[in-house]
């Protein structure tokens, strides 16, 4: 399973993400399709005022996005709580079958000083392999699956948990980014 999440910062006012999800299960792959539908309205249009009446007929086309995933096997969200000192960020994965391939990373921006202190996960002992990169401006937390390992429904739902210190004044999260 490949979670792809973004949070939108131009929409961001308290807890609104936008997500874009990929799941690869054992069975089978489910993304989200989106498909094109146009309709054409006619309208007739008839004339009382003269004794002969006259028709004349108009078209209207319009175009219509929708999003349709059939039989979607997971859920996501995030979550992040900080205070002056400490913050957490979290995404949560809640699944109805048996995930192959499951990559999710966290990208910290470090706007006051933010520093990594450590990073843990729910999944089964042994399934995920944790890594983390300070290049200077963030902060990247990436969970990987273990080549071989499959993650089931039964434990369901699983967290990844991205930890960091803060230096005395509250960090914002709406410019961190979750994929």
């Amino acid at each position: 399973m490949q979670i792809r999440l973004r949070r939108a910062a131009s929409v961001w006012t308290t807890f609104k993400e936008q997500f874009f999800v990929h799941i690869t299960n054992a069975v089978t792959t489910t993304t989200a399709v989106v498909s094109t539908v146009s309709s054409t309205n006619s309208t007739r249009l008839a004339s009382s005022t003269n004794p002969t009446s006259s028709t004349s007929s108009t078209s209207t086309t319009s175009s219509t996005s929708t999003t349709i995933i059939p039989n979607f096997p997971a859920s996501v969200a995030v979550s992040a709580t900080t205070s002056n000192y400490y913050g957490t960020e979290r995404v949560t994965l809640s699944c109805s079958t048996t995930l192959i391939n499951v990559t999710i990373t966290i990208t910290l921006q470090k706007i006051v000083g933010a520093r990594y202190t450590g990073m843990f996960n729910s999944f089964p002992d042994g399934s995920m392999s944790e890594s983390h990169v300070d290049n200077g401006a963030e902060v990247i937390y990436t969970w990987t699956i273990v080549k071989g390992q499959t993650i089931g429904p039964n434990s369901s739902p699983y967290k990844a948990v991205a930890q960091f210190d803060l230096i005395g004044t509250s960090q914002p999260t709406s410019g961190d980014t979750y994929t």
